[in-house]
């Protein structure tokens, strides 16, 4: 699945359209976020995505730098970018450690474990509150 999560742990964005083996951008065009983004009341003004560099970088995705030794400046500015993305990957562990039915391998038709994905993810928003 993909997300486009919030720094408040809150899911905007879920597609369970391309299995999760696949290369990131695929998901990314398939999904429609990548439409969404394109645009002009996609993403408010002042808003990004951070993505991985599967993406194409534009005025609302932030990609890394690519390279070893780079200078301060792309060090930070990848770091920092970086970091923003552990978010999706924190909400990915507590929707699996919330919900026993994710505990296990899901032995479901792909069909059935996408809706049981998107139920999961959704209960976990209505938790929040």
């Amino acid at each position: 699945m993909q997300a486009a999560v919030r720094g408040d742990y809150r899911v905007h964005f879920l597609s369970t359209v391309t299995a999760g083996s696949r290369h990131e951008s695929t998901p990314f065009s398939a999904s429609g976020l990548a439409e969404l983004l394109a645009r002009d009341d996609g993403l408010p003004r002042g808003y990004w995505v951070a993505v991985d560099d599967a993406c194409i970088a534009g005025e609302r995705l932030l990609r890394p730098w690519q390279g070893n030794n780079l200078p301060c400046d792309k060090e930070s500015y990848n770091y920092y970018r970086s970091s923003s993305r552990t978010f999706v990957e924190q909400v990915f562990g507590q929707v699996v450690g919330r919900w026993g039915i994710l505990w296990r391998s899901v032995r479901f038709s792909v069909c059935r474990a996408s809706l049981i994905l998107r139920v999961c993810v959704r209960l976990h928003k209505v938790l929040l509150g």
